[in-house]
């Protein structure tokens, strides 16, 4: 059980970081539309 319950933690954490390397990826990615936005105005 106890393997199991760490095994969950370092799921989690692992997800963590992925959901932080889309969320920084998804911000880039808006920025670059945005600024290519105003540059066609």
């Amino acid at each position: 059980m106890e393997k199991f319950t760490d095994y969950l933690k370092e799921k989690l954490q692992n997800e963590e970081i992925l959901v932080g390397y889309i969320n920084e990826a998804l911000e880039q990615y808006f920025v670059v539309i945005i600024r290519s936005y105003f540059w066609l105005l």
